[in-house]
């Protein structure tokens, strides 16, 4: 099924069930079909998004902010969690 056919508004999601479960084995499990519906509902999702602009271009992504990625950050951040978590096992044994 092409992302066309779900983003197209007269076609419902009930026809679109209908037409995964034509194409999924008889044998596939209660998993299988949650998988195809799940993978269904997020191409619908991501059409409507792309429809409204909510989407960034991928030279966006790449031009972005990621501090977390940093070595100073991540080193900083090992630190303080490591030092917060002695604190707590400190208190632990006082209690």
């Amino acid at each position: 099924m092409s992302a066309a056919t779900l983003s197209t508004p007269t076609v419902s999601p009930k026809y679109v069930l209908r037409d995964a479960l034509d194409r999924i084995p008889d044998d596939a499990t209660y998993s299988m079909i949650m998988e195809e519906l799940n993978l269904l509902a997020a191409l619908e999702e991501s059409s409507l998004q792309d429809e409204k602009g909510l989407f960034m271009t991928q030279e966006e992504f790449n031009n972005r902010e990621r501090p977390w990625l940093t070595k100073k950050s991540s080193q900083a951040n090992l630190s303080k969690d490591a030092d917060q978590a002695v604190v707590v096992l400190s208190q632990n044994r006082l209690a």
